[in-house]
């Protein structure tokens, strides 16, 4: 039962599945692509009544004959298709077509005989109304088809033009600086992602680092990325307070998010006359601290932004020294999943860390999370966005 089931389920998907095409296009373009549809398989059932018809009505004609001219139609059109299938064939494409095209005069001239000397009137109807419908229905299907591609490739060049908007606005990070050093990328799922992230010098003593993730993987949430980071920048011009830099962007995202849309996010300020840490987290995965040989999650409570009106945070304050490692993330690592569906899992990347030489770069320490989360998915499908950012104090 379930065999019949399935090979039901493919019949449909084979005749109806191509349908899908239309449904984004206006109503005019559906109402096309339906008679397009319909007089394709109009043309179907009259080219199979004419092909099937000889075999019962045939008179006095060889039966032996048909079966010869349905063996020809078949080695005609296999003649056509089998280039696909062995490259050997495709060096002589003329002479693969006059062979198949040989094939398939004599098999129809041996098919249709019978049909045109048929006094039976239902034949010569068939013949005619299935031609015109394959004329009609080819004619409309091609225009639909090009309506189709013309909106895809303006949709395409949408999506390259969000593409670049959204790599101006994320480019790779590598500072270098007296303080501190940062190196940070992201590679998206898809052409346009909702992870970000951000570092920023606010004067000599200070500097600002930030990462989120918006949900979602499509257009709307790079959007959403997009007006998260450029306003957390535009609050640090005027306000270096975490608390109210957060409540002011939770304001944001609720106010620009669709709905069900919220946004993942963590941010610190390090001040390195002070020697100190002050770091807020919105529902986004823990900041890693590698310190004197320890490893330590810095995990903090908080809803993510967008989530609720009136937000409350608690801030975390943590002592710098000398070559402290921070490291901040997405969950895109954490969830990257291998062929059998294993997740990389948050135990793997404490265990690479805490396995790393301290005293390598930002860069170098990036580049080994990198790989090792690229080597464990083993070509995989890239499920989400994956983010790091890896800063090191001097």
């Amino acid at each position: 039962m379930n065999r019949i089931h399935y090979i039901y389920r493919k019949v449909i998907n084979s005749l109806f599945g191509d349908v899908e095409v239309f449904f984004a296009l206006p109503f005019r373009w559906k109402i096309r692509g339906a008679l397009a549809i319909g007089c394709l398989y109009l043309a179907l059932v009259a080219m199979i009544f004419i092909a099937l018809y000889p075999v019962y009505e045939a008179g006095s004609y060889s039966r032996t004959l048909l079966l010869i001219g349905y063996i020809l139609l078949c080695i005609g059109i296999f003649g056509v298709i089998l280039p696909v299938f062995i490259p050997a064939l495709q060096r002589h494409p003329l002479g693969v077509i006059i062979v198949s095209s040989l094939f398939l005069l004599v098999a129809f001239n041996i098919i249709l005989t019978p049909i045109v000397d048929s006094q039976n009137k239902f034949t010569l109807y068939a013949l005619f109304v299935g031609f015109l419908a394959i004329t009609f229905g080819a004619r409309l299907y091609g225009r639909v088809i090009k309506e189709v591609s013309t909106e895809k490739t303006r949709i395409d060049t949408e999506i390259k033009l969000a593409q670049k908007i959204q790599t101006d606005l994320l480019p790779v990070i590598d500072i270098d600086e007296k303080h501190f050093q940062a190196f940070g990328k992201t590679v998206n799922a898809q052409e346009v992602g909702g992870d970000f992230f951000d570092v920023i010098k606010i004067s000599d003593k200070q500097t600002v680092f930030c990462v989120g993730d918006v949900s979602g993987h499509n257009i709307a949430a790079g959007l959403v990325m997009g007006i998260v980071k450029s306003a957390f920048r535009t609050e640090l011009r005027y306000n270096d307070n975490l608390l109210s830099i957060a409540a002011s962007l939770n304001q944001t995202v609720i106010e620009q998010r669709s709905k069900g849309m919220f946004v993942s996010f963590a941010a610190g300020i390090i001040d390195f006359t002070k020697g100190d840490l002050e770091l807020i987290n919105a529902g986004h995965p823990p900041v890693i601290r590698i310190a004197h040989e320890k490893i330590e999650e810095l995990s903090l409570e908080g809803a993510a932004l967008g989530v609720i009106t009136r937000m409350s945070f608690k801030p975390s304050r943590r002592d710098i020294s000398g070559g402290d490692i921070y490291v901040c993330y997405s969950d895109g690592i954490i969830e990257s999943r291998n062929v059998y569906r294993e997740e990389f899992g948050s135990q793997r990347l404490t265990d690479l860390l805490r396995s790393l030489d301290r005293n390598k770069s930002a860069k170098e320490i990036y580049e080994i999370v990198s790989r090792t989360v690229e080597e464990f998915a083993d070509g995989a499908p890239q499920i989400d966005d994956r983010t790091l950012l890896i800063l090191r104090i001097k």
